[in-house]
């Protein structure tokens, strides 16, 4: 493996961004052992002017959701193929939910920050768990069947921890007793964005007048609560790479393979999505709160791994951790951005959905994804899996599956 090169590529991204003197962050690169690259640019704090480090604490953001998974896992409190129902009171549409599919984004639970946003509602309004949980209460049903599609949503993970704390369980003091004391790893819960976090990275996004801070209002959960260190997470992942200690045997149940209702595999686990690198299957999940991009990704066969955190928001952590393990593994990325796929904006057929493609990004529900180059006219995404082909002026999205849906007919460039 090419450590080398890989160093020389994540240096160069750190060095770029400490170059600027703006906000940065910090790139590991592991095996099972040990650290074999920490790159670290940019600042925690723009006020301060303290320069990023593999000790500074950023946001998780959703990066935190395989450990809800873990924890089910091990202690067993809730099985995942429980109704949701059996521990909550809740809608019937909702209770009757599997936990597993409550948490590998089958259940067609809205998301709640999106329904809040399609409500006109920002993310930086303040609400709090109760708030929450009886919004969820006047949800009229699902956005689809249970298992018929894919679709990305937090409100699953807010619920199990809802459920474990309906049965006396803290969530914070569980996950310290199973996995942060056993492995020595500093990983705090804070519920939202006032709680003081020593050493926690200030996030930032870019306005046209300069850096400012992000802004994220609702109580975090286990959808994505968690926060520490770009060494703590290396740390936790390095030993579901080796199968050791507290994290011993959880790899394998996380990155499982989930399959839809008519057998299709959906590469996301529990709490894991599975990545597929020039033959190689990459482990691992992104993270993104306003001022905060991350990416993790492991390596099982070939024993390595990558942890990203930033805390300026345009960085793309996943791009970054794919391009690096590319050059780690000896390969390049197996696809190229789509160039030949119509820009501008495109509404479906016979429903109330648009997407946008810009520069071989597409963007639905305020999402963005890179589009790789499959064949002429024909791209996909990298995760989730979503194919693209041009029909005349209108683009074709299949399978429905994650954000994408259906046949997206020309909207005139709005």
């Amino acid at each position: 493996m090419d450590w080398d090169g890989a160093g020389v590529m994540v240096e160069a991204i750190a060095r770029d961004w400490t170059r600027e003197q703006g906000p940065g962050g910090v790139i590991l690169l592991f095996d099972g052992g040990r650290i074999r690259v920490a790159a670290s640019g940019g600042l925690s704090d723009l006020a301060s002017k303290i320069p990023c480090s593999p000790e500074t604490v950023f946001r998780y953001a959703s990066i935190s959701k395989q450990f809800l998974c873990a924890l089910l896992m091990r202690e067993g409190s809730i099985g995942f193929e429980d109704r949701l129902g059996e521990h909550l009171r809740l809608p019937a549409a909702i209770g009757e939910l599997p936990v597993g599919r409550a948490l590998d984004m089958t259940s067609g639970i809205p998301d709640l920050m999106e329904a809040y946003w399609q409500l006109g509602i920002a993310p930086s309004t303040v609400l709090g768990r109760d708030e929450l949980l009886d919004f969820i209460m006047s949800l009229e049903g699902l956005n689809f069947p249970p298992g018929s599609e894919i679709s990305y949503s937090n409100t699953g993970y807010r619920l199990v921890q809802a459920a474990l704390e309906a049965k006396g369980i803290d969530y914070a003091a569980s996950l310290h007793r199973a996995f942060f004391a056993p492995l020595g790893l500093g990983i705090a819960f804070p519920e939202d964005q006032t709680e003081p976090v020593p050493g926690l990275a200030t996030g930032y996004w870019r306005s046209q007048a300069g850096w400012r801070s992000g802004r994220y209002g609702s109580y975090l959960s286990a959808s994505g609560g968690l926060a520490g260190s770009a060494l703590d997470l290396a740390s936790w992942a390095q030993a579901l790479l080796a199968d050791r200690g507290a994290a011993a045997g959880l790899l394998a149940k996380l990155g499982a393979q989930r399959h839809l209702a008519d057998g299709r595999p959906t590469r996301y686990g529990l709490g894991l999505a599975r990545y597929a690198l020039a033959g190689s299957t990459l482990f691992g999940h992104g993270g993104s709160l306003p001022g905060y991009k991350n990416h993790m990704l492991i390596a099982q066969a070939e024993r390595a791994g990558i942890v990203v955190l930033s805390n300026r928001e345009e960085t793309d952590a996943q791009e970054i951790a794919l391009r690096a393990m590319a050059k780690l593994l000896g390969t390049e990325m197996p696809m190229t951005v789509a160039q030949d796929l119509p820009e501008g904006r495109f509404i479906a057929e016979g429903e109330p959905l648009w997407l946008e493609h810009r520069a071989g990004a597409v963007t639905f529900l305020g999402a963005q994804q890179n589009v790789f180059r499959v064949a002429p006219g024909v791209a996909k995404t990298a995760r989730p899996s979503c194919r693209f082909a041009c029909r005349g002026k209108a683009m074709i999205c299949s399978p429905r599956s994650a954000w994408f849906a259906g046949v997206f007919a020309d909207h005139a460039r709005i």
